[in-house]
């Protein structure tokens, strides 16, 4: 049989598709990308609320716009440390799912092993959502705590607010990006 002749109209069909996907995935990371620092900002609130209540911060006047300005670049250090563990384990979960359907697939049915197959994607991809986000918050409220109540608690409120949150951001952020020699 002779190979099919490949057309200038099948060509613009490939070129189309092409730049509908790369549009969709350009959608999709500045969804997420919103999603992360959305996240990453109620995050900082937290801290900040524990600050208000605990150590007496006075929220107004010039306090105001130091705590806009400092939640808002800890949350977008955040958010790039969650894109960073996302882009870490996604492919680790996909990896391990994989085997696991891999290694059962003579026990499913073809119906079920397609379906299997459809809600894998979806599920490495809450399952790297959900770590990323849980783990770097975690190592992100502990570090607040360590260093507005032990490291710097003889500091005024402000410095201490200030830097914790910016200190303990930075410091996730390196953890999230920094990448294993080998």
């Amino acid at each position: 049989m002779p190979p099919k002749k490949v057309t200038e109209f099948d060509l613009d069909k490939e070129v189309e598709a092409a730049s509908k996907l790369k549009a969709e995935q350009q959608e999709l990371n500045t969804s997420r990308a919103s999603f992360y620092f959305i996240a990453a900002f109620f995050t900082t609130l937290l801290p900040s609320y524990l600050f208000q209540g605990v150590r007496n911060l006075d929220f107004s006047g010039f306090t105001i716009a130091l705590y806009l300005v400092v939640c808002g670049a800890a949350a977008k250090m955040l958010s790039d440390a969650y894109s960073a563990t996302y882009a870490r384990m996604y492919p680790k979960l996909r990896e391990r799912y994989t085997a696991i359907i891999d290694a059962k697939k003579g026990q499913f049915s073809q119906e079920d092993a397609k379906d299997a197959n459809e809600k894998k994607t979806q599920f490495i991809d809450y399952g790297a959502l959900g770590y990323s986000i849980g783990i770097a918050n975690l190592i992100y409220l502990f570090l607040v705590l360590f260093f507005s109540f032990y490291a710097l608690r003889k500091t005024d409120v402000r410095v201490s607010f200030t830097v914790s949150l910016l200190l303990s951001a930075y410091l996730v952020n390196l953890l999230s990006t920094s990448s294993k020699k080998q």
